[in-house]
């Protein structure tokens, strides 16, 4: 009974310990910013802003309007000002949270220099989803369908050959694609662009959660569950910056935010939604990642199991000397 309570007791401390520290009092750290302009106005206006703005904002420069609409479009910054303007660009799409923070502290910049800010919104959210939370849930549920699938195969079901198993995960990759996009896009209209890719994308977050699960726990046992349930929930979601833009949470999370399948899963959903898949590559290099390690896995556990005659095992079990067994 006891061990039977330690994971809804793990569960209980480390949700709301790792979400309350992660997103319960976001702010800027290192936010990426820049200023459009070569001339010396635009220079002066950079060296100023990152004495005054440092460490909340990171102030760049760029020379056009494009190279800076660009780098928005791939999330490398959150705003770019034109101090000849007065004009501030940002991609609300990209986290509504991240251009509120932009805009409110350019509007002190702007009154500073004697202008009123116009903010020009390049990436807007959609009108069927103003909070652009959409592809957190369409994301979430493929992992967790995978996560799911690949523990009720190893734990529920007995007998199943590796090939049936991996076949059952990639089926069900399959019919979760077509379920969640279709449920986002007829029956709330959540999704309305690059169905094809995004179904695609929810494919690679179940077959890379069950893989990852299913190779687990043919390693270390039902332990995996726990292991993966921190990699996948508890880790994942606050440091994909789905709820919380991941420069507004502390540095751990940015740097989780690089390396983990949920954040990859989620992130390139975010850029193929909104953004037409502008910088998805770093994400599809991520979750290609933690496919080969679920495969490593799997192959890993396979390799222990064949360096064991079976029945040496059975032997074992038994308590008979091995060669009786034999």
């Amino acid at each position: 009974m006891l061990g039977a309570l330690i994971f809804p007791l793990f569960m209980a401390i480390a949700l709301p310990g790792v979400y309350l520290y992660a997103l319960h009092e976001p702010s800027p750290r290192a936010m990426g910013v820049e200023v459009i302009g070569t001339d010396q106005q635009a220079t002066r206006l950079v060296a100023v802003l990152s004495a005054r703005m440092a460490p909340a904002f990171d102030i760049g420069n760029v020379a056009d309007i494009d190279t800076a609409r660009a780098h928005l479009e791939t999330l490398d910054i959150r705003g770019a000002f034109d101090p000849a303007t007065g004009t501030l660009y940002v991609a609300g799409a990209g986290s509504a949270a991240a251009a509120a923070t932009v805009t409110t502290a350019f509007e002190a910049v702007a009154d500073g220099l004697g202008m009123t800010l116009t903010v020009r919104d390049i990436a807007p959210l959609p009108a069927f989803d103003r909070l652009g939370m959409s592809f957190l849930f369409v994301g979430l549920a493929a992992i967790l369908a995978g996560f799911v699938t690949a523990t009720v195969l190893n734990l529920a079901v007995s007998g199943l050959s590796l090939r049936t198993e991996l076949g059952i995960i990639a089926l069900m990759g399959m019919i979760a694609a077509i379920v969640t996009t279709f449920v986002a896009y007829s029956m709330y209209g959540a999704v309305t662009n690059n169905l094809f890719a995004v179904a695609g994308l929810v494919w690679l977050a179940v077959v890379t959660a069950g893989l990852l699960q299913s190779g687990g726990i043919k390693l270390i046992g039902p332990a995996m569950t726990l292991v993966s349930i921190v990699i996948l929930i508890i880790l994942g979601i606050p440091s994909s910056g789905a709820a919380v833009p991941v420069d507004m949470t502390p540095a751990l999370f940015t740097h989780l935010h690089s390396w983990l399948p949920t954040s990859a899963v989620l992130d390139a959903l975010r850029r193929t939604i909104y953004f037409d898949g502008h910088g998805i590559g770093a994400d599809l290099s991520i979750i290609g990642l933690w496919i080969g390690l679920g495969a490593g896995l799997i192959w890993l556990s396979r390799l222990r199991g064949a360096q064991q005659p079976p029945a040496e095992a059975a032997a074992a079990v038994e308590g008979e000397p091995a060669g009786a067994a034999r």
